[in-house]
């Protein structure tokens, strides 16, 4: 089912949502007001083009983009962050514990002093 108001206000929400981005230079748009609104109009009409080439055919805007990283980089990568974390939660818990030991130190060696 092609996505309407309708379908949004009666809670049908699209399981995928695909955005097309273009940058169009400001210095090649039209400047006059009729101009610019037979360029939006133009541009109107082709993402119309598009959406329908879309919901009548395979649902692909165009060839399949490889991913960054395959399954066994993406693996590494995950491994890699995972140790790091905990790498770093070692350092900080050992940083915790000095500083307690420190102030445990401190507290003991004041109490001597005092006593």
């Amino acid at each position: 089912e092609r996505t309407s108001e309708a379908s949004l206000l009666a809670a049908r929400y699209p399981l995928e949502v695909h955005l097309h981005v273009q940058r169009h230079k400001m210095s090649l748009l039209p400047e006059a007001p009729a101009e610019l609104e037979q360029w939006c109009r133009r541009s109107f009409s082709l993402r119309e083009k598009r959406l329908q080439q879309f919901y009548s055919g395979p649902r692909k805007f165009g060839p399949e983009t490889p991913a960054p990283l395959s399954e066994d980089e993406l693996q590494s990568e995950w491994r890699k962050c995972a140790l790091f974390w905990l790498a770093s939660s070692g350092v900080a818990g050992l940083s915790l514990l000095l500083l307690v030991g420190w102030l445990w130190t401190a507290a003991a060696a004041l109490l001597w002093l005092l006593l």
